[in-house]
């Protein structure tokens, strides 16, 4: 069963198209990957598949399960979860505490201790830092943040805006390392947005274009050559 399928989705804003018939399939335990320039229709696909946006045709389904018409946070508590770019924290608050507010579902609640635990592990810089306020963290730290409050809802599947948006190589290289343990380890699947062709497409085992609302070209990476991708990504 694929852990989350974007069917034949339509969204506009207003009168303008953002989305027009896009479809997207992410298998169970998969990495999946959605590239295109700015204004080619990504993130609004991603806040569709999130619940932030009601898409005027298609379906959203998780697990099998229609969610078109579920509301995010039940969609949060049915194991999917979005981390939107940017790294939002809030300011004002503890890492730990941060981390904490993912954790509100009943479910994820009864185990906040061992995902936390978990995150932990996978980002060791922020437990040394969890007493720290939020706000005074880095660009890449807060981004670790942003990304470990998602894994405290326990989901099967979480989707990325833009992970890599304003960040520095190496801090970009670290995240993206610790996804795939976690994509290995915890079997969680995984759906990147991406502006960053090259690294997108090695990451992920399979590539979704987009364009103008549309999905103009996918497949394996390995199986897309340079020029097909090119030709695809500019719309040449």
């Amino acid at each position: 069963m694929d852990s989350l399928r974007i069917e034949n989705i339509k969204a506009e804003y207003g009168d303008f198209p953002a989305v027009a018939d896009a479809s997207i399939t992410i298998p169970q335990g998969g990495m999946v990957s959605v590239i295109g320039t700015n204004g080619s229709g990504k993130t609004t696909l991603m806040n569709v598949a999130a619940g932030l946006i009601r898409p005027s045709s298609g379906k959203v389904m998780l697990g099998g399960i229609d969610i078109t018409d579920m509301e995010p946070e039940k969609r949060v508590s049915a194991g999917l979860s979005l981390v939107p770019q940017g790294g939002h924290c809030f300011a004002r608050m503890s890492v730990e505490d941060n981390l904490m507010t993912g954790s509100y579902d009943k479910r994820a609640r009864a185990k906040s201790k061992d995902l936390l635990e978990k995150v932990y592990t996978l980002f060791p810089s922020l437990k040394d830092k969890r007493s720290q306020m939020a706000g005074t963290l880095s660009g890449g730290e807060r981004q670790m943040t942003a990304i470990s409050r998602a894994l405290m809802s326990d989901p099967s599947v979480i989707l990325f805006d833009e992970l890599s948006l304003g960040l520095a190589p190496l801090v970009v290289k670290n995240i993206y390392e610790r996804l795939k343990e976690l994509n290995a380890k915890e079997k969680v699947s995984i759906l990147l947005v991406e502006q960053d062709t090259r690294r997108a497409m090695r990451m992920t085992g399979y590539t979704y274009i987009m364009l103008k609302g549309k999905i103009v070209l996918e497949g394996k990476p390995e199986e897309l050559s340079e020029d097909k991708v090119k030709a695809a990504y500019f719309g040449l």
